[in-house]
C-alpha cells in the first residue's frame, strides 16, 4: 500500500496510525487479499455475523460498500479504506456520522424514508440473534 493511501486512510478515518496499522493487519488476515467478502466480512463481525439471520450483516456490508466509495450501489467486496472508514464511523464517528449511518443501514429504499417493512426486518433480525445467543447461552450450561 503507498503512503499516499495510507495517509488518506488515516485522515479520513480518525484512527491513529498504530489502530490503522492493526485494523490493515487484521483486515489483510481476514481477506486473504486486497478485498474482502461478505463471508469473509462476517467473520470480522466476530459474535455478531455467526448468526444464522444475516440481515443485519448484510445490510452492514452494504453501507460499508457504499458510504466510503460515495457510490449508491452496494459492491459484493470491500477494500480496506472502506472497512475501515466503515468501521471508524461506527467507533469514532460524530453522533450526526453515526445517525446517518444507522439511516442508510436499516433504510433499504433510495427516497429518504424508513419503510415498515425495513423496521419489520431489522426486528426480527435482532429478534433472531437474541434468540439464538440465549438458546447457546443456556445450551452452556446444560
Amino acid at each position: 500500500m503507498s503512503s499516499s493511501t495510507s495517509s488518506s486512510s488515516y485522515h479520513q478515518t480518525k484512527f491513529s496510525k498504530e489502530e490503522l496499522n492493526s485494523l490493515r493487519t487484521n483486515f489483510r488476515s481476514l481477506a486473504n487479499g486486497s478485498e474482502m467478502t461478505r463471508s469473509q466480512f462476517r467473520q470480522a463481525l466476530g459474535i455478531l455475523g455467526a448468526f444464522q439471520d444475516s440481515q443485519i450483516c448484510n445490510r452492514l456490508f452494504d453501507v460499508f460498500s457504499m458510504t466510503a466509495s460515495g457510490q449508491s450501489i452496494p459492491r459484493n467486496k470491500l477494500n480496506f479504506d472502506e472497512f475501515a472508514s466503515g468501521i471508524a464511523t461506527m467507533v469514532k464517528g460524530s453522533v450526526d456520522e453515526k445517525l446517518t449511518f444507522a439511516f442508510h443501514m436499516f433504510g433499504t429504499q433510495a427516497v429518504g424514508d424508513l419503510t415498515f417493512d425495513d423496521l419489520n426486518i431489522i426486528v426480527q433480525s435482532i429478534y433472531h440473534i437474541f434468540t439464538e445467543l440465549w438458546e447457546r447461552t443456556q445450551s452452556s450450561f446444560q
